[in-house]
């Protein structure tokens, strides 16, 4: 449902956020082999949500990753999932055509909007602070 770069997106910010919460930063190389993501696709994934003031980049020796605390309980999966793939995965058509809508709608178009809609509402409200803790509980199966 979300591009691999989403999924990465999403461990990249649990690892930096469990980092952060121990008052550490993160750098590239250790975020990429924590997510098990190659290094230049981990690079870009960062770029995106820097910019979208999701996580923040330090420069130099002590420099790095990192999110600040008061985020954690605020900072949704929904802004997350569109920093990277952008709102399509909430609004667009299942089977990818352009004009699919209540009028004039695709084969599934109907069953899928009740998918789309709880989606959307478990995306807005479960938090960072939220996905931490459920992290917490597969640590020992997940290389995070």
């Amino acid at each position: 449902m979300f591009s691999k770069a989403c999924e990465y997106g999403i461990r990249a910010t649990i690892f930096i956020a469990q980092r952060s919460m121990k008052g550490r930063r993160s750098n590239l190389k250790e975020i990429s082999e924590a997510i098990t993501s190659p290094l230049a696709f981990t690079a870009k994934i960062l770029q995106l949500l820097v910019k979208h003031n999701i996580i923040f980049s330090t420069k130099g020796a002590t420099g790095g990753f990192e999110m600040a605390y008061h985020s954690f309980n605020t900072l949704n999966l929904k802004q997350l999932v569109h920093a990277i793939d952008g709102d399509g995965s909430t609004t667009s058509c299942i089977v990818g055509l352009n004009t699919c809508s209540r009028e004039n709608p695709c084969p599934i178009h109907h069953k899928y909007v009740t998918i789309r809609t709880n989606l959307a509402i478990m995306l807005e409200e479960m938090t960072i602070a939220q996905l931490i803790e459920m992290e917490h509980f597969t640590l020992s199966n997940n290389p995070i």
